[in-house]
Order: structure tokens, then sequence, then C-alpha cells
């Protein structure tokens, strides 16, 4: 077992007792362990298993970590902070599903800008109540290709920020329930969103479903990807597009020859939108 590279022990019913504990003296002990999974174990990390983690992380070389739906809360990921300083080849870091916060979200923002600064997938879907903190910390990676912040409460402010992340090839944001307060505002346009797109050629996959921002943004995004030879895949439901916002689409999906996959469901588009496809 010493030998052992990769490890998924994920959805396994870990617990607060001795036998979970005797997991992570075995973990300890297997020296080139460099892929961890410990997904969908939600009572793993008690107070005492928290600090022979800690241990682990110090001294392993992590590459992949995840700890996605294991009931992580801001205590825990001010604890993990110190294991995980020394993650300094983590290149995937998978924290789904944890809902820790903003106090949670500045304690992990502050470490990984620190001393993770190798990342290139981080999954933070569902954990995050808002984008503070993330801006400093995608500031601070600059090999960062995937990112999920499904959930974390976005305005058009947010948008302009995380366009300053032009690494990114993959990102995955649908909206929060319910939105961010501004798009209900009136006279507030969220041509913003575009800008994601703008100034990043190297998109391949980009999900900016259920935001309600109208047809104005979305006629953004179209020309902003119009000619584009690298994105697949775009996700733009629920985001009240209606038959006059659909109208840019056709014209769109003949220039943007990359494409594989478009979302449009939910967007009351209508039978004189739906014409517009023949």
């Amino acid at each position: 077992l010493t030998r052992l590279k990769i490890l998924n022990l994920s959805d396994n019913e870990f617990g607060e007792d001795d036998l979970t504990l005797n997991l992570m003296d075995a973990l300890l002990k297997v020296e080139a362990l460099e892929s961890l999974d410990l997904s969908s174990n939600t009572g793993i990390f008690f107070p005492e298993c928290l600090e022979s983690f800690n241990l682990i992380l110090m001294f392993r070389r992590f590459t992949h970590l995840n700890l996605s739906s294991t009931s992580l809360r801001e205590y825990h990921i001010e604890c993990l902070a110190t294991g995980l300083r020394h993650c300094t080849a983590l290149t995937s870091f998978d924290l789904r599903d944890n809902q820790f916060g903003s106090a949670g979200a500045k304690s992990l923002t502050q470490v990984l800008s620190e001393s993770c600064t190798d990342l290139r997938h981080l999954d933070l879907g569902h954990s995050l109540d808002c984008f503070s903190g993330i801006p400093h910390l995608l500031s601070s990676l600059p090999y960062l290709c995937h990112l999920d912040l499904s959930g974390a409460m976005m305005g058009p402010g947010e948008f302009a920020e995380l366009a300053r992340c032009t690494s990114l090839s993959t990102l995955i944001l649908p909206g929060t329930t319910p939105p961010h307060p501004s798009y209900d505002a009136p006279g507030v346009g969220h041509v913003d969103v575009g800008c994601v797109l703008e100034r990043n050629s190297r998109m391949v996959h980009l999900d900016l479903g259920h935001h309600r921002f109208g047809s104005r943004a979305a006629r953004r995004i179209f020309r902003a990807t119009t000619g584009s030879e690298k994105l697949e895949h775009l996700d733009l439901s629920g985001n009240n597009l209606g038959s006059s916002g659909f109208r840019s689409v056709t014209t769109w999906l003949k220039d943007c020859m990359s494409l594989r996959q478009v979302h449009l469901s939910n967007n009351r588009i209508g039978v004189e939108g739906a014409t517009q496809l023949s």
C-alpha cells in the first residue's frame, strides 16, 4: 500500500469513530500518495480526524484532492489551512457542496493564493454564498483553467472582476435563487456578463444559466463569441431572452463554428423566436 499514488474512498460512510482514525493512520503510511478522493463522506472530519488529516496534508505531495460533500464548515477550513499551506504541488481541488460561506472562503482564499498557485482545477460550487475574496484568489492563480462557482451570488460588477482571469477554459456559474438583487433593478443592463468572454479567447465550456439578465447581455455574449474557434459548450438557460433576444441566436449559431452544445431552455422564446431556427 505504501506505493499507492491514487486512492478513491468516496461515499463510504466514514463517521466519528476509531475506524476512521485508523484510516487516517493508514493514510499517513502511504508515502507515494498524490491523489485522494474522500468525497461524500459527510461525517469524516470530526476534531480528532481533522488533526490527523492535517498531518497527511503536511507530509504528502498531493496534486489532486476531492473533499466535496464532506460537510466542511468555516471552522473546518480554518483548521485545514495549516495542512493546505504545505500542498504546493496541488493542481486540482474539489470542495463542492460544503457551504462554508464567506468566512470560510476568506481563510481558504488566503491559503490557496499564498501556497497553491499551481492550481488548474478549482471547484467551489454551492460552498460559497458570495463572491467576496475570489478576485484576489484568481489573481494569484495564473494557470487556473477550470472554475466552478455555482451558487455564488453574482452581479454585473462581479462578472467584471471575473473577466480578469483570462486563463479560464471552463467556467461553471449558474445563477442563484433568488438572483442577485441588481437583476431586477430598473435600468440595469447586464452587459458586464459579456466581458467574461471578450477578454478570454480560451473559453471552451461556459455555463451562465439562470441569471435572468435578459436579451441585452445575451447579445453581447453572442458578439463576444462570434467567430470563436474554441467555445464548444454554452448554457444560457433561464435568462429571459424572449423572442427578441432569440433573433440574435440564429446568426450567432452560423458564425460560432466550434460550438457543439447550446442550452436555451426556459427563455420565453415562443413561436416567433422558434421560427428563427427554420
